[in-house]
């Protein structure tokens, strides 16, 4: 198995391999429970393999967010996605939470978002403070 990984390796494709070395240890670990195999011969190998670089999401410096409003303002598709974008700028919340968002969540008498646990990446309910500017793009 790490001749195979390894032949990945030293194409360069560090994505693919990692995605082969976990669909391999997957299929493994299936036949170790199912009784085809005695042991899973991937477990181990990923610390003996070079690791892909972790790729950030790119993000706007502050210098460039005036340039940003002004396109954000002349866009010309739909009215929703610029005004989601605004308030996912104006709120900080991913975009998930924002996208299965639901009219019950949002408290107006008290301007407070109530994300439930249950739609939140760690798990836990989350208040966000809504702003003028948010219940405006509400």
């Amino acid at each position: 198995m790490l001749a195979v990984l390894r032949k990945m390796e030293q194409r360069g494709v560090l994505d693919k391999l990692k995605k082969t070395r976990q669909a391999c240890r997957q299929i493994f670990t299936y036949a170790v429970i199912t009784g085809r195999a005695e042991f899973n011969p991937v477990t181990d190998l990923a610390s003996a393999l070079k690791a892909p670089k972790q790729k950030h999401f790119p993000h706007l410096l502050t210098d460039q967010l005036h340039d940003f409003l002004i396109a954000l303002s002349g866009y010309s598709g739909s009215l929703v996605t610029q005004s989601a974008t605004r308030m996912l700028m104006l709120t900080g919340v991913r975009t998930i939470e924002l996208r299965e968002s639901e009219w019950t969540e949002f408290d107006f008498d008290n301007d407070l978002w109530q994300i439930p646990a249950e739609r939140m990446k760690m798990r836990r309910p989350h208040i966000v403070p809504l702003s003028n500017q948010v219940n405006y793009y509400i």
